[in-house]
């Protein structure tokens, strides 16, 4: 029974001392994990960050409800609670809750019938899930006569909005995309130049000991 007691005693001390030694090499053995500023976001995470940051910042301070117009088939129905607006050339950038969810709504101008009061309406009969960043109206069946579509083949007008609001994306997507390039090459200029911040917290003690400024 004494023997076996002895054989656990040592087994614990080797796996305390193996772990101390583990714990000691781990930093060398595993490999070291890049830290999560240096890895750029996604550029359309950063540029719909941004959207709803001005939108909010732009809303007009009593509009609150987001709705739509429906038609014979959909009542006028609440969509949500309006949270930032921003208006560019041809949309009209609605942030709302919907769901206890942050949306965002892109709505030709001429779809939206008012933007002034506590209400602002859409003239859809519902809103479509485009991924999970951007909403679009879903429009009603005279939505070719409001957009000037007319005269392009039936068949081709839906095509036609879809390439609209596509243009749309991908124009929000370049305008922060270049941003991006920007910081991207002078965060890289930065690293390549500075030394690694505990050389540079060493330098700055010597410079003080000699009594320069950095």
């Amino acid at each position: 029974m004494a023997m076996n007691m002895d054989n656990i005693v040592w087994a614990i001390i080797a796996a305390f001392v193996g772990y101390m030694i583990y714990k000691m090499l781990a930093k060398y053995i595993r490999p070291q994990r890049q830290s999560v500023a240096d890895i750029p976001r996604d550029s359309m995470i950063k540029v719909r960050r941004d959207v709803l940051r001005s939108a909010r910042i732009s809303k007009p301070f009593g509009l609150k409800e987001l709705r739509i117009s429906g038609d014979h088939e959909v009542p006028n129905s609440r969509m949500g609670r309006i949270v930032g607006l921003l208006p560019t050339l041809n949309y009209y950038i609605i942030s709302y809750h919907r769901g206890g969810k942050r949306r965002t709504l892109l709505a030709e101008r001429e779809f939206v019938s008012r933007v002034s009061g506590y209400t602002l309406t859409v003239k859809a009969r519902g809103i479509q899930s485009h991924g999970e960043l951007w909403d679009f109206a879903i429009p009603l069946d005279n939505f070719a006569k409001v957009l000037s579509l007319s005269d392009i083949a039936e068949d081709d007008q839906l095509n036609e909005l879809w390439s609209r609001r596509a243009a749309a994306i991908a124009i929000l997507m370049e305008q922060h995309a270049s941003i991006e390039r920007i910081e991207i090459r002078r965060h890289a200029e930065i690293r390549s130049v500075l030394p690694k911040a505990q050389t540079r917290v060493l330098l700055a003690g010597r410079y003080e000991e000699a009594g320069t400024d950095v």
